[in-house]
């Protein structure tokens, strides 16, 4: 008779025991780790324009990134930075948007325009360097860098390499168009979205 009692209570343990509910495990907050851009999202050997962050463009808006004109239509645009790709849309260059969120919950994410070609998915883990596509048949080139709902200065986030690369191609846009000299690559440090 003591073991019975011993199996029902058993029983009795484990039947309770199974018809608890999972514990709740909270959502994952905001990851708040900041990109290194380490990559040049092209050769800017063939630069021959260079707009700035921050810059007024001809619809009277500002630039939200940079936009690279390139004279060599056979150059590759390549991820700056690690990360997923969140969506691929069409620009109004007759190319592709990409859309890449730096990490799974970050509050970090960039856009790549001009890009023709696509080589990557929606959903695709990206390492800095990977290729994204071609460059769309007019040379031209975008940029940016977002934090919440800000662009922000790439400049900021560049790694040393990175950085140089824009300075070079800045320096192809003031040599070829000293009267529209760039002096800086960001006007300004961030921009509402």
């Amino acid at each position: 008779m003591g073991k019975v009692r011993v199996v029902i209570m058993l029983m009795v343990v484990l039947f309770a025991s199974c018809n608890r509910e999972a514990p709740v495990i909270p959502p994952l907050g905001p990851d708040l780790t900041a990109p290194t851009l380490d990559f040049p999202f092209a050769s800017f050997a063939s630069a021959v324009r260079f707009t700035p962050f921050g810059d007024s463009l001809p619809n009277l808006t500002l630039s939200k990134g940079y936009q690279v004109q390139l004279s060599d239509t056979n150059e590759l645009l390549l991820a700056a930075c690690s990360g997923i790709v969140t969506s691929i849309t069409p620009d109004t260059s007759g190319g592709k948007f990409i859309a890449v969120k730096f990490r799974t919950n970050s509050i970090y994410s960039f856009l790549y325009g001009g890009v023709t070609n696509v080589r990557v998915q929606v959903s695709d883990s990206l390492n800095g360097g990977s290729i994204l596509g071609k460059i769309n048949g007019n040379g031209t080139v975008y940029f940016e860098i977002i934090k919440d709902s800000n662009a922000l200065c790439p400049q900021s986030y560049g790694s040393p390499g990175f950085n140089t690369a824009i300075a070079g191609a800045i320096a192809r846009n003031n040599s070829l168009y000293p009267q529209d000299s760039v002096s800086n690559p960001c006007y300004l440090q961030s921009l509402p979205e």
